[in-house]
């Protein structure tokens, strides 16, 4: 859960990471932060609501997933500040459409004399390395590695480790009771008050429109 779902998202796949998003949403519950449990509720109910009512937008993420890569999107981030002028104070969606589609020519112009020259195209540093501690060579420490990590969570359940450092309960079970109890009474707060910020508008308009109708009304009982 902690690993392999976000090395299948780097590959291109993304469904692991769905599939186990609940459990993470418990574990995260189960801690003692506030503030970071709230924002993987939101996101979780947004995923519900896609996978019920716009699956096209979840086929979309799910084939465009490298693309969200959180470190794609840092370097990008840090590529357009990079090249947004400094002299421009006020920035707007102008501005980045401009940056972004100068740096998409430059890319273009770089990939090309990299095919030219036969440069081997940068790797990713995460693919490169787990590739690398798959190799023969690192069968030992992989060994070692396995065997001392189960060896304390076989203590732990054992009862052989001090219960204060390896405390045995189950974290789901206590991040559940917190969403039942908090985080999801917190969400439908939050649910609501966006239907009420979206039907807002909408209201004022029927309003206005009744209004100008009983207007109509008084004007015609006048004449």
């Amino acid at each position: 859960m902690v690993a392999e779902p976000f090395m299948d998202w780097e590959r291109g796949n993304i469904t692991l990471f769905l599939c186990l998003f609940p459990f993470m949403c418990m574990y995260v519950a189960s801690s003692h932060k506030t503030k970071i449990p709230k924002t993987f509720f939101i996101i979780a109910e947004r995923l519900k609501l896609y996978v019920d009512k716009h699956i096209n937008v979840m086929r979309l993420f799910a084939a465009n997933c490298i693309q969200f890569d959180e470190e794609k999107i840092e370097f990008a981030n840090a590529v357009i500040g990079r090249w947004m002028p400094a002299r421009v104070k006020n920035i707007n969606i102008s501005h980045y459409i401009r940056v972004t589609s100068i740096m998409k020519c430059i890319r273009a112009i770089q990939s090309s004399f990299s095919k030219l020259f036969n440069r081997k195209e940068q790797e990713n540093e995460n693919e490169r390395l787990r590739v690398m501690y798959t190799k023969q060579r690192w069968d030992v420490t992989r060994a070692d590695i396995v065997e001392f990590v189960l060896d304390l969570f076989d203590k732990a359940l054992d009862g052989k480790l001090v219960d204060e450092l390896w405390p045995r309960e189950n974290p789901f079970s206590l991040g559940l009771m917190r969403i039942r109890n908090k985080y999801g009474r917190d969400l439908n707060t939050w649910n609501q008050k966006q239907v009420d910020i979206g039907e807002g508008p909408e209201e004022m308009e029927e309003e206005e429109e009744e209004e100008d109708g009983s207007d109509d009304d008084d004007d015609d009982d006048d004449e």
